[in-house]
């Protein structure tokens, strides 16, 4: 699947990509909002949830820029595990 392709699916067909076919790679909260990163194959997803019901608020997806910049000192220890 491309970004594009990804970009065009509807907000539930987009969840159930990241759940059942990305690579969970990290979480935290920033004020009342959880912010995971997955990876799928050729991109990373960003899901913005609700810290209390968990309900999507937002979804992005990015190769890189500004929204991975925020993961990347997370990312830069991964990798050098």
């Amino acid at each position: 699947m491309t970004i594009t392709e990804f970009n065009n699916l509807s907000i539930s067909k987009k969840e159930d990509v990241i759940f059942q076919q990305s690579e969970f790679l990290y979480v935290h909260t920033v004020g009342n909002e959880k912010h995971g990163l997955y990876s799928n194959n050729f991109f990373f997803i960003e899901i913005i949830c609700d810290s209390e019901t968990l309900a999507t608020k937002e979804i992005n997806s990015f190769n890189s820029g500004k929204l991975l910049d925020k993961y990347s000192s997370y990312l830069a220890f991964k990798t050098n595990q």
